[in-house]
């Protein structure tokens, strides 16, 4: 069959279903076109939440750490063995709970890092200043472990003991962000920026509520006053080189994040992000360099493993991509787009039932798209299916109407289902779409040959046998040209899959 047009998933950089064009044909690799770049933010938002915490008071705690642990915090590793060799000899030290808690939130251990500061809250339940920063601090650990309403509660309790602290109300936003809930996450943020104008997260913030409501002006004027006013705001700089991305500057987007990387090479995110953004870039290398470390850092990170899987299947490396994007598929078994995205993998390694039974399993979740009908279509022909493979490619064009190789393909599937003559208008109509797709007057000789219209089959293989074939387009000039001697010196050639059929319309 002629060239297909696969559409696969972008593979964001976040979570959400974004998508990419990629034309298949024989004898070719995977070549990006260029992706519909959407923001990032709609959906995932608090990987590396700035602490929100106000100056706070432990002073009544005893014992106090001494100037070997602070000489140690530049090495997390020794200050956290430090601190818990420091707590089994004294269970009830507080402000040892506290530094604990700091550097698992800092390491993304955010269930360890809620408990301690419960330790401290508790400890402190005296002291109203620790009480509400303890429960920013929670606040931002629940949120961070996707348990938005258990973080509500107790942003809600910081409100209560100070409806002026701002941290709380902003805690508020965030939720609000994490529930997809922009507008009232831009009011929350406002009102934090009202109570506590110099905190540089709260516009960042704001920022990312704008972009999820596709206002990327207010967005990035956000971004830029939060980098402003604090130019380590690592995580800023990731948000607005997702707005980068979604306004088509990749090589901006690319430089935000690598300084968000220099700012925190822990996180898997901004190494999956940059890896994104060099891959748009057509810097497979560098990119799959990206994605590989942010696996070690994240080895079950589902957004760069589709992102890998993506590049393997541009590169050449569709088996390396199936595989891939099973593992995508054991981690997020629901996501339909993903299952689509295995089966467009499988199709590439000639895997035809598998490709179709991932399909199966997409449209089962949700995806109805003319892409998965033209898909399974050609897995449909593939597999001898080729009545089955008319109806999926008829799906295919009342969606999208004009898609020149759907036409072609579904000439092809009426030749075996000996209905030359819808062949023949199939053909006619790619063509008008795409007269520089070269295979197409080949396969329209076919059909008229299978039509017995030997005469015009006879010309239009010796039209064909003289073209220019572009360079890449697979050639069928020998076979045209003996086809039409063998039409002009005995009225048949041999092998066709019409000639099979009891009788031509």
């Amino acid at each position: 069959m002629y060239g297909a047009t696969i559409k696969i998933r972008r593979c964001n950089l976040f979570f959400g279903d974004y998508f990419s064009q990629v034309k298949l044909n024989r004898g070719e690799t995977l070549k990006l076109d260029k992706p519909s770049c959407k923001s990032r933010h709609s959906s995932s938002i608090l990987l590396g939440i700035v602490l929100l915490l106000s100056t706070w008071c432990l002073a009544s705690c005893a014992p106090v750490l001494d100037q070997h642990y602070y000489d140690l915090k530049s090495n997390p590793d020794e200050a956290l063995s430090y601190l818990n060799r420091r707590l089994s000899s004294d269970p009830f030290f507080t402000d040892a709970y506290l530094e604990r808690g700091y550097l698992y939130f800092n390491a993304r251990r955010y269930r360890e890092a809620a408990a301690d500061f419960e330790r401290v809250a508790s400890a402190k339940s005296d002291c109203r200043r620790c009480v509400i920063s303890m429960n920013t601090m929670i606040g931002s650990c629940l949120l961070e472990l996707g348990e938005t309403e258990k973080a509500r509660l107790h942003f809600e309790a910081v409100r209560k003991l100070n409806p002026e602290e701002a941290a709380g109300v902003a805690g508020l936003g965030l939720v609000a962000l994490k529930e997809g809930k922009a507008a009232e996450a831009v009011e929350a943020f406002n009102e934090a920026i009202r109570l506590d104008p110099k905190e540089s997260s709260y516009y960042g913030n704001r920022g990312l509520a704008y972009a999820m409501t596709h206002n990327n002006k207010k967005a990035l004027a956000d971004y830029n006053r939060a980098l402003e006013m604090n130019p380590r705001f690592a995580r800023c700089y990731a948000n607005r080189g997702s707005l980068f991305l979604d306004e088509g500057r990749v090589i901006e987007a690319e430089k935000d994040f690598s300084r968000a990387v220099e700012l925190d090479k822990m996180s898997a995110e901004y190494w999956n992000d940059r890896g994104y953004a060099r891959h748009l870039h057509g810097r497979f290398e560098e990119a799959l360099a990206d994605y590989n470390h942010a696996l070690e850092l994240a080895p079950r990170m589902p957004r760069a493993l589709g992102n890998r899987a993506l590049l393997y299947l541009q590169t050449g490396r569709p088996k390396d991509a199936a595989r891939e994007y099973e593992q995508v598929n054991i981690l997020v078994p629901m996501d339909p787009i993903n299952h689509f995205n295995r089966g467009v993998a499988l199709l590439a390694t000639e895997e035809y039932q598998a490709a179709i039974e991932e399909m199966n399993r997409a449209e089962e979740l949700g995806v109805h798209l003319p892409d998965l009908y033209y898909n399974r279509g050609m897995a449909l022909y593939y597999v001898g299916r080729a009545q089955e493979a008319v109806a999926e490619l008829d799906r295919a064009l009342v969606l999208k109407p004009n898609w020149p190789e759907a036409y072609a393909e579904r000439g092809t599937a009426y030749i075996l289902v000996c209905e030359p003559t819808k062949a023949v208008k199939d053909f006619r109509k790619a063509i008008a779409l795409a007269p520089e797709r070269t295979a197409n007057y080949y396969f329209l000789a076919i059909s008229l040959e299978c039509a017995g219209r030997t005469e015009d089959a006879a010309r239009a293989y010796e039209s064909y046998a003289g073209m220019t074939i572009p360079p890449g387009d697979v050639s069928y000039v020998e076979d045209a040209r003996r086809s039409a001697e063998k039409l002009r010196n005995h009225g048949a050639t041999e092998g066709l899959p019409c000639l099979t059929c009891k009788g031509t319309n």
